[in-house]
């Protein structure tokens, strides 16, 4: 894998892990490579699907994020509201910020499809010819 590659991956939790699993679970995500992983309240979508077995507290949720942090990874974000993709983008920005690692260009789609940039402050620029990036 090149230097500085972001591999993200998210691990729902409240379906009655335990420390020692979800310990394992960082164990091997870091172990192939995962730099960067979002920790979030399994909330069941329907009856059909699995019932909620325990309602994380927030300090139950910085626990692990601290655990996270120890055991490699680059960027956490954890809390019962957090979703795979929560602040994907505010992770690469921050990624692309480290001096070990060269600058990203970052593009993803809005509403209209046509490709935007965001910058550190949010606001975000429509990139309408990208023979210019």
């Amino acid at each position: 894998m090149a230097k500085g590659t972001v591999i993200k991956s998210s691990v729902m939790l409240g379906l009655g892990e335990s420390l020692d699993e979800v310990r394992q679970a960082f164990q091997d995500l870091v172990a192939v490579g995962c730099t960067h992983v979002t920790l979030g309240q399994y909330l069941r979508p329907t009856p059909a699907h699995l019932p909620v077995m325990e309602y994380l507290s927030p300090e139950r949720f910085r626990v692990y994020e601290q655990l996270a942090y120890t055991m490699g990874f680059r960027w956490v974000m954890a809390g019962p509201f957090v979703r795979s993709s929560y602040h994907a983008i505010d992770a690469l920005v921050a990624e692309s910020q480290k001096p070990a690692l060269a600058p990203l260009d970052i593009l993803y789609h809005t509403d209209d499809e046509r490709p935007s940039r965001r910058y550190g402050n949010g606001t975000m620029t429509r990139i309408e010819s990208l023979t210019n990036i």
